[in-house]
């Protein structure tokens, strides 16, 4: 299983609500799945991703990342 954690630093918590967001996902899970499960917990802990610039994807030594 993967876990996604993120907690609200103490001196931020008077600004927000939130306290702790804690994602789990299946270890079956594919890599697409993976990927759109973090998209979701980035999103929920706050970040603003633009689906058409920013998508998080695999990038592999074949498309040049290395």
């Amino acid at each position: 299983m993967f876990e996604f954690s993120y907690s609200v630093d103490e001196e931020e918590q008077e600004y927000s609500a939130k306290r702790r967001l804690t994602m789990e996902v299946a270890s079956e899970a594919t890599i697409a799945e993976v990927l759109e499960a973090f998209q979701d917990f980035l999103a929920g802990a706050g970040y603003v991703i633009d689906p058409v610039n920013q998508k998080i994807m695999v990038v592999t030594s074949e498309s040049g990342a290395f």
